[in-house]
Formats: structure tokens, sequence, C-alpha cells
């Protein structure tokens, strides 16, 4: 991947500069001119605030607080790019239900509310309330400080004095700016084996924000307005031919044709002859129950483009009633023909065959709009727990029934359109298998959204009673729905056990021996899904953060690695990445992946005596050095791009990590083979995808090179003799994809293959695939 367009001045650089925001604001406001999208008009106000606080030094993107005074716990908002707009998630104006509470309370709604809030359920009265809805688990924390309280009541009942004081003492500061209290909730929290993609409040959001399909709306206007307006242009211009209608020949099929001059054989009367009574005054109230029609609708581009018919004729109508003699006999011609090609294919307005083929296409526009009967869907899923998931999936797809059909307009029996049910489907609370099966989760990013739900209940076990067991669950769920921010430095993200009502909890927990084998299999299950449904990606942050959280549980050491961003890349590596490269090399020692990577392990073995900083150091050079970088040139997010690519070539990017720990080889079995089968495919697939710019293209080609190593990893843990099946039925797949790219990949196939039959990678013309490059890729597509 080539990204010398982004190149910047200075390696070392301590902050963030306004070019990401700048550009996010442009397409934010970009989207809401064109689309009026409420969204995108929150999205740019987002930005606007984002770089109003880097502006005025509010703000200090890239720093694990970057709002001053404010401790690293709290839960902020946070944009695409991990950019802080300066808002806290627990802050902001009053919601609806501590609204409620005051009203209970006798509060008054007023600048001061929520710290007289917080300090209700600080107090004797207010405590004994939130043990009770320990007691009944009727609460949900949507982020983590509406938590703090609850923890705080528990240990308090439990006699944990100083851990209360704690907790009191970090939190109190905060009492006018953020709400410490759950949501108040009508069922229990559960928790069990299955997951939900999409909570039901969300899936009434997305059916709410339906819109009116502008094409189908269109075309259903142009059948119920226009046509039968142009049908009554039609029959006023036939009441003025003298003689035989107008004919043309047609083909077999009806279609007027031409002669071998290019033109139609006309004959039959010609319009504008004879004009009956009142003729003009009738073509003047057609023309005025246009101009009626045209302020309440649009009629499409194709009817008013110049030489359209519609428009022509139209044109030509009105012409004649200002003066019949001022229409040109090019003009008298066209309305001929307009008329004998009409005729051919419809037959005389309001006669049976154009009756007929006007209701076929009624038919079309008949019955109700997709949004329509979203709202039916969103007024099934109105009474439900807003907060959980889908128990009843049928809801999703059961006809409109009468009193939906009263209450909506929409008709009895009306059928769910299968796009509505998938909408509703996101909900449904299943297995993890069962929605990766459905279809609902696609990728490895989307498996990272739901694993929370089962993580939390693994970590909740070890909770000394059910009623922490709720309140940890809970807790951990809202964690993870943080967004991750943007650091320098090698920083690291806050951990839940930072925010201090959840690291008070430390002393009352323990771990035992089953929770430590349930979260060995939950997180064994877990890599085994992605990688067998999702072979060709990276591993995503967000997914390794919970496998960070089981594999703690389990007490694993697991050196799993984030995807480091090239352009905040600052030249080195934690001494993280040299453990992960030290049990790469126990696993990859001898093996295809070594010979086509040219890895030279005896280096990385030299670093198990060394010490933490002296292996960071030395991790680092060697990838820098592998990637032939600090050369002179100047520093580039490309050049890092080719740094960040050695780490994971050196360290496999988790795949040795999670293979090893978790003995995945035997887990797969005689599935191994499917992984670099499914990687090659796509591979093929996403690089003959036409780009459609250059950043796309770069893209491209940095996700297929890191799913060909992945490819190269699953190859390398075949025997022998699957290794050549595998090569055989690759060349077969190559060889039936469309020649530009069998020519342009070609020396990746080569590469290959001499490296499989013990040769040098450049035999045969071979070249190594890798994702970065400084100057133009070898492999870009031939549109650059």
């Amino acid at each position: 991947m080539s990204d010398s367009d982004d190149e910047q001045e200075g390696r070392d650089r301590s902050s963030v500069g306004l070019g990401y925001p700048g550009h996010q604001l442009a397409k934010a406001l970009q989207r809401a001119e064109e689309t009026g999208d409420p969204g995108a008009e929150r999205k740019a106000q987002n930005w606007r605030q984002v770089i109003a606080g880097m502006l005025d030094g509010v703000l200090h993107i890239g720093s694990r607080t970057p709002i001053a005074g404010t401790p690293a716990w709290v839960t902020l908002d946070v944009v695409t790019g991990g950019f802080a707009t300066g808002s806290m998630l627990a802050g902001g104006d009053l919601q609806k239900h501590e609204r409620d509470i005051a009203g209970r309370l006798g509060i008054p709604v007023g600048a001061d509310t929520r710290k007289r809030l917080n300090t209700y359920y600080a107090s004797e009265e207010g405590l004994a309330e939130l043990n009770e809805t320990l007691v009944s688990g009727r609460f949900r924390i949507a982020v983590p400080e509406e938590g703090a309280l609850l923890v705080l009541a528990w240990l308090l009942r439990h006699g944990d004095i100083s851990g209360a004081r704690a907790v009191f003492r970090e939190i109190f500061p905060f009492f006018d700016l953020l709400r410490f209290f759950p949501l108040p909730s009508e069922k229990p929290v559960s928790s069990g084996d299955t997951v939900f993609l999409q909570d039901v409040g969300a899936t009434i959001a997305n059916l709410d924000a339906k819109r009116p399909n502008k094409r189908i709306e269109s075309q259903a206007e142009a059948i119920r307005v226009w046509n039968p307006f142009y049908d009554r242009m039609v029959t006023l211009l036939l009441e003025t031919v003298d003689g035989n209608l107008p004919s043309v020949d047609v083909d077999s099929s009806g279609k007027p044709v031409r002669d071998a001059r290019g033109s139609y054989h006309l004959q039959g009367g010609r319009p504008f002859t004879v004009f009956p009574a009142r003729w003009r005054e009738r073509a003047g109230e057609l023309l005025a129950e246009y101009e009626h029609l045209t302020s309440r609708y649009t009629p499409s581009g194709s009817r008013l483009r110049r030489g359209a018919p519609f428009a022509r004729v139209l044109d030509i109508i009105e012409r004649s009633v200002e003066s019949p003699d001022g229409i040109s006999k090019k003009d008298l011609g066209y309305a001929r023909l307009a008329l004998a090609r009409y005729l051919a294919k419809r037959g005389v307005p309001d006669s049976e065959t154009c009756r007929r083929g006007r209701a076929v296409q009624e038919e079309q526009c008949a019955g109700p709009r997709h949004h329509e009967i979203a709202r039916v869907l969103a007024g099934r899923l109105q009474e439900l727990p807003a907060s959980e998931g889908l128990q009843d999936i049928s809801l999703g797809s059961m006809p409109v029934d009468a009193e939906e059909s009263r209450r909506w307009g929409v008709p009895e029996e009306t059928q769910i359109p299968q796009s509505l049910v998938r909408k509703v489907g996101r909900a449904q609370v299943a297995p993890v298998e069962d929605l990766v099966e459905a279809g609902y989760i696609t990728s490895a990013d989307t498996l990272a959204v739901v694993l929370p739900q089962k993580t939390a209940s693994v970590l909740a076990s070890q909770m000394p009673d059910q009623e922490l067991c709720r309140v940890y669950s809970e807790l951990y769920r809202a964690f993870r729905r943080r967004r991750s921010l943007l650091l320098l430095n090698l920083e690291s993200q806050v951990k839940l056990e930072e925010l201090p009502w959840v690291a008070q909890l430390a002393t009352h927990a323990s771990i035992s021996t089953t929770g430590k084998y349930v979260a060995r299999d939950l997180l064994t299950e877990t890599a085994t899904l992605a990688l067998q449904h999702f072979p060709q990606a990276l591993l995503p942050n967000k997914l390794l953060q919970e496998f960070r959280s089981l594999g703690r549980q389990a007490e694993l050491d697991l050196p799993l690695l984030d995807e480091v961003a090239a352009d905040i890349f600052r030249g080195r590596f934690s001494a993280k990445f040299a453990h992960a490269a030290e049990v790469a090399a126990t696993c990859l020692s001898d093996s295809l992946y070594q010979r086509y990577y040219e890895i030279d392990y005896r280096k990385i073995a030299h670093f198990r005596s060394s010490s933490e900083e002296e292996k960071a150091d030395a991790f680092s050079k060697l990838c820098t050095d592998r990637a032939e970088s600090g050369s002179g040139q100047r520093w580039s997010v490309a050049e890092n791009g080719k740094i960040i690519e050695q780490q994971q070539i050196l360290t496999s990017q988790n795949l040795a990590v999670l293979f090893d720990a978790l003995k995945l080889r035997e887990r797969f079995d005689k599935d191994l083979s499917e992984l670099p089968t499914t990687c090659f495919r796509w591979i093929c697939y996403r690089q003959q995808l036409p780009p459609r710019t250059h950043h796309a293209n770069l893209i491209m080609l940095k996700n297929t090179a890191y799913a060909w190593r992945q490819m190269i990893f699953f190859i390398s843990l075949l025997p022998p003799n699957k290794q050549e099946t595998f090569h055989t039925w690759a060349n077969d797949w190559f060889r039936s994809q469309r020649p530009e790219f069998i020519e342009r990949f070609a020396p990746a196939m080569n590469g290959l293959g001499a490296v499989l039959s013990g040769r040098d990678i450049s035999a045969d013309g071979g070249r190594r695939f890798l994702g970065w490059s400084t100057g133009r890729h070898w492999l870009s597509p031939q549109f650059e």
C-alpha cells in the first residue's frame, strides 16, 4: 500500500492535526446538504465541537485524558478515529428517567437537579432504594458511571466502609455533571448463553428511520398522475385528426420499426386538421390542470427532457391554443408520429387494450410501501423493553392483522417484505453461532459487538453473590460500549479495573477453577468461530479486548496485539510485540511461512535473555530494518505502514499466539484446509473489484496482502501433501479468473509456487506480496 500523498514532515509528532477532523466535517456537511439526513447534521455538529476544542486548547487529542481536569475513567463522547468531542456520555441534558425520578422525589428540574439526584441516592434513604434495586435486579446501566452508586450501596451493606469511601471520594466532585445512579427497568437483568446484535430500542429507531424510496415513489407518481394526464393529451390530439387515425409499421412484438433510410412508415390522418367545438377551451383547461399538478407533483426528468414525447406534445398543444397557424410542419409531423407510436403501443385511450396495460402498471405500484409497513413493525415492538433483545422473532414476519390495519392504514394480511424481516431479525436473541450462520454476524467486527454479552456473564461469575454478578455484568457490557480514544506515545486504553467503583470489587472477587475453564472454553470457541468464518481478516481490536478479558479469567498469558494505525505510529513497539514474535518463532520455525517471508528466527531467539526495554528496542529495529526504512527518506504514513506490516509478519498478528495457547490446530482438524481456500477466494474477488478512488485502491492492497499473509500461515499448518493439494486447487481457481487479473497477479502466484517447491521466491518471475509501498505498488490496477 502506497500513501505518498499523505506525507507529513517530522517523525516525532507530539499532537494530532486538524486535517482529519476537517475532512470528516466536510463529508458530514456534504451529506447533510445532499440528503437532509438528521444523523449527518449531528455528525457535523460533533466534528465542529472537536475542531473548536482543539483550536481552543480545551481538547488534547492523543491523550488518555483529552479533557483537562477530567479523570480517565469518565466515559467520553468519541467520534470516528478516536477523537473526543468534549462531551461526557453520563452528562449533558437531563434524560427522561432523571426527570421522572426528580418528579417522584419532588425535586424541581433546574441547573442543580442532577447533583440533588446523586445526593439523594448517596443518602440513607436513597441507598436503601438502591439495595432494593440490587435485590430485584430491575435496572440497566447504559454507561459505566451509572453503576457507581449501586456498587457503593453493595459495599456499605457488606461492611466495606473504606471501599465505599474510596468510591465516594472519586465521584463526589462530579455529582453536578454526571449521573451515578442506574436506569429503572421493568425486567431484571438477564444472562445466559444467548446474545443479540441490536436491542429493541435501536431496532425501533431503524424502522422509524425508514423513508420512502424516491425511485419507487417517482414511478408510482408517474403511473397514477402523469400517465393518465398523457392519455388525456393524446385524446385531445386525436379529436383534431381528420380521417383514419395515424399508424406506423411495427415488428412482431408491436414495436415501431424504421425503414432502410431510418424513417417511420406513417399512414393515416394528421392532427390539427379539424377542431371540434370548444376544443381550444378544453385544451386550455388541460394546460391549467398541468399547472395545478406541477404545484403538487414533479414530473420525472424523462418527461421533462428536451425532445421527450410528453414535453414536446405538451408544448405543441400550448402553442396550438395560442396560435393554431404557428405550428411548424416539423412539429405537426412529430405530433402525428407521437400519436402513431402511442396507438401502436397502447391502443386508443380508454380502449380495452389501453385500460388493461394501465391496470398492469397500477398493480406494480399498488399496496403499501416499505416505510409504511416499517411503522407497523415498530408499533409491534413499542411495548417491549428497549434495552433487550427480541425473544419472539415471529413478530418480524407475521402478516398485518386487523387491528394493525385499522391503526396504520396498511391492508390486512399484507406480507412483511424480507428486507424488513431482516431488520427485525437483528434484534433476535440466539446463540452466536446461529447469528453467524443466519448471516446477521457478517464480520469479526460484528462478532466483537455481541461477544461482551457472553464475556460479561463469564467474568461476573467471580463475584460473591447474584446481586453483584448482575451489577458487574451490566458494568462490563456498558464499558465495552465505550469507544476507544486515539492515543499517542504507546499509551493504553482505559481498562475496566481503572474505574474506581470496579477497582473496589477486586477484593471481593474470586476466580474458581470452573470459572477458568468456562472462560477458556468461551475464548476457544469464539476464536475458532472468528477464524472459521472470517479467516481473511485481522482480528479487530474490539474483539481482542474480549479475548484479553477471557484470557485473564482463564489465567492465560496471551500477548495479543492490537492493529497499529500507520498515521499515528511513533516508530517503536512495546515489549509485548517481541513476546508475540517469540511465540511465532516457536510455532513457525522451518515452515513455509518462515521461508516465504525469509524470517531469521535466530534474531528473535536472542530476545529471550534481554530486558523488556531491550526487547522493545531490538524488535522495533528488526521491523524497521526488514522494511528497509530509516534510509533518509522523509517520514510518511507509507513508511510507517511498511514497518507495521513487518511487525505483523514477524508476530503473525495473533494467529500464532492463539493457535499455540488454545490448541486451535486440533480444533480445526479436517477443516483447516478450508481456511486458506476461503482466504484465496476472497483475495481474488477483492483484487478484481474496480477501485472507486486512489485511497480505496490502497486499502484494497493492504487488506488483500494481510489476507495473503494469513493464508500463508494457514497453509504452513497443513502437512506437505495437503499443501500441494491446496496449491493445485489455487492454480486452477486462479486460471478461471479474468485475464487482466491473471496477468497482474501472476508474480504473486509464481512466488508462492516457487517457495512451496523449495526454490527462491524470485524463480519464474515470482514476487513477494506485501501491502505497503512508498512508490506505486506493482499490483495496483491500471486505473492510476
